[in-house]
């Protein structure tokens, strides 16, 4: 048994090596037109205000850490809730289906793809697993 157990480690090791490493290819491949978008971003906006931007966001994401922290279940209603709000009222029920649908394709790819690595289904709470899978399959996709 130990011996399934160990080759499932290696197999999902080998899974997220390959991960890492497509999405660091990703990455270098558009180094030259984030340099070019944080060029534009900088010429287009004061230091000050992007200093205040960054004090923003980093406040809104330990807010976000600490209430995923203390109570998950509460934050992520609270984000949809906001989130679907804010679709609603600015008109964007059209493009929050398509977004659905979109991640729900992503979680089926990321679902088959790790079940080719892995060689079995996802277990309750892999989940998070699929996700980025899909993710990174279907970008490396779109790279080929």
């Amino acid at each position: 048994m130990s011996e399934q157990n160990s080759g499932n480690g290696r197999r999902a090791a080998l899974f997220s090596g390959i991960t890492i490493l497509v999405a660091l290819l990703v990455l270098v491949r558009g180094t030259r037109v984030i340099g070019a978008y944080i060029a534009r971003f900088r010429e287009a906006h004061p230091a000050g205000a992007i200093v205040a931007v960054i004090g923003g966001i980093a406040a809104l994401l330990l807010l976000l850490f600490i209430g995923l922290w203390r109570s998950p279940k509460a934050t992520a209603i609270a984000l949809a809730t906001a989130a679907i709000t804010l679709a609603l009222r600015t008109g964007n029920g059209a493009a929050m289906a398509i977004a659905l649908g979109l991640a729900g394709c992503t979680l089926v790819l990321g679902d088959l793809v790790v079940r080719i690595f892995r060689g079995r289904e996802t277990r309750e709470g892999e989940i998070a697993i699929s996700i980025p899978a899909g993710a990174v399959a279907a970008g490396g996709g779109l790279l080929l």
